[in-house]
């Protein structure tokens, strides 16, 4: 009798899946293993801090993501969400309407953890028939329990698409805003709009003395040294000066052997020699000084390849729990 074939694992099935080709799901795997994965920060629980019975882990891990498309791309989304276990997950230029169900379905039965998905769509161009922008929030379902996430209104008409804002306020946590946005690479009007809309949350986070973060396609360098040419151009400028003159700043990371700097996230047509670091996961003032006061372990970021040869390529961020002071809901 003929062997039974080999049963495949988890990550072939779920390319099998949702592909619906053996021979393409096994392509998508094999990238996925030909690329190193990030370092797994520790999960063992940590110490008792007063949180509502709830077992609290050592740190809470951001990931963030242009996916130009993510109809386009959601096979390959779908399993680095999987890879990542990222706690919040941001992805830009999702190019996506407001009808989230099928991005929701499939982060629910494809990977590990269920998340709640939050989005901002840009409206179509009913000349081109094309969508553009679009910014979702992903957060893992133990963050969103008795409604600890809150999806904040964006009214402003330009700035759809561009921004999302969820707050997160578990019982007995420290209230944190996660910021999604994506910088268009063609208005500084614009870009000067999502500051300001920023900066309201960050003057309103800080009076209540709440944290907050900024993550996303900033479309723009935070020093001289995320562009390979050190050339800046207005938008770089802009970013540098908006940053420096409200005190956020990306996490630490480790510099990057290849080159001066942080690692890059995109190269224009993969052309490493022009390699810039234009995504990233900045934190608040607030947010960093409790890092600082933190005794325990100390937070890091890393940009990785995870999934397949990106351009852009993600970019992740580990924050001790206990610094951020936010846990699952009971």
């Amino acid at each position: 009798d003929a062997a039974p074939p080999p049963t495949r694992g988890p990550a072939a099935r779920l390319a099998a899946s949702l592909i619906g080709s053996r021979t393409a799901a096994a392509a998508v795997v094999r990238c996925a293993l030909a690329h190193p994965r990030p370092p797994t920060p520790p999960t063992e629980a940590a110490p008792d801090t007063g949180a509502p019975g709830v077992a609290l882990h050592r740190y809470l891990k951001i990931s963030t993501h242009n996916v130009r498309s993510l109809f386009a791309h959601q096979h390959d989304t779908l399993l680095n969400v999987r890879e990542w276990a990222a706690d919040i997950v941001v992805l830009t230029e999702t190019k996506m309407g407001r009808r989230t169900h099928w991005v929701r379905k499939h982060l629910a039965n494809e990977t590990a953890a269920s998340y709640k998905v939050f989005s901002n769509a840009k409206p179509v161009n009913h000349a081109t028939k094309r969508r553009a922008a679009g910014v979702a929030i992903g957060i893992r379902e133990g963050l969103c329990r008795g409604g600890s996430a809150r999806h904040m209104p964006i009214d402003a008409a330009s700035l759809q698409g561009h921004i999302s804002h969820v707050r997160l306020h578990t019982p007995g946590s420290t209230p944190l805003h996660v910021v999604g946005v994506y910088m268009p690479t063609d208005s500084l009007s614009v870009r000067k709009e999502i500051y300001a809309h920023v900066n309201e949350i960050h003057r309103e986070a800080a009076a209540a003395q709440e944290h907050m973060l900024v993550a996303g396609d900033f479309n723009a360098g935070s020093a001289a040294a995320d562009r390979g040419s050190k050339h800046l151009s207005a938008a770089d400028t802009a970013h540098i000066e908006w940053r420096e003159r409200h005190g956020f700043k990306p996490a630490a990371e480790q510099p990057c052997p290849q080159h001066e700097g942080r690692a890059w996230t995109y190269s224009p047509a993969g052309d490493r020699s022009c390699f810039s670091r234009i995504d990233d996961i900045i934190l608040s003032p607030g947010l960093q000084q409790s890092l600082r006061a933190h005794e325990g372990p100390a937070a890091f970021a890393w940009v990785s390849s995870v999934g397949g040869p990106f351009d852009p390529r993600p970019v992740h961020c580990c924050l001790p729990t206990e610094a951020v002071g936010l846990w699952d809901a009971p």
